[in-house]
């Protein structure tokens, strides 16, 4: 497979996973009864937002580089310390000076953590299942 098609078929397999995961916390929110907009043309644009987020973090870390070169696993690994560093970003933004932190963690803590889980598991998963049909050609 050409690389300009495989770096292609990358930023495609990312931006559907990102956005899953994305819509996936949006739907947790709706059953959690948080603040959720209902629009979806601006959810879309909050969508895009966030891809534009978490690809220069992708980047950084090498996620775009030909894959060959390492194993699945280990990319799964570069994938978990990525989305790790990118929730950590969310963290340190989102974080309140003026909050008792002896207090427990409020709800939205928790719905960055389940964005947590959502990114490492869609964008692993989608990441592994090109990578598997690439090696099937």
């Amino acid at each position: 497979m050409p690389k300009a098609l495989e770096k292609f078929l990358l930023f495609i397999v990312d931006l559907l996973t990102i956005n899953l995961a994305f819509f996936g916390l949006l739907q947790l929110r709706t059953t959690a009864n948080l603040f959720v907009e209902q629009s979806p043309l601006f959810c879309l644009k909050i969508s895009m937002i966030i891809y534009l987020f978490w690809l220069p973090i992708f980047m950084f870390y090498g996620l775009y580089q030909s894959w060959y070169t390492r194993s699945r696993f280990s990319e799964f690994l570069v994938v978990f310390k990525s989305v790790s560093i990118g929730i950590f970003l969310i963290f340190i933004v989102t974080f309140d000076p003026e909050r008792d932190l002896t207090q427990a963690p409020t709800l939205g803590r928790f719905m960055i953590l389940s964005y947590w889980l959502l990114m490492v598991f869609f964008v692993g998963i989608g990441r592994l299942m090109l990578h598997t049909f690439q090696r099937k050609l």
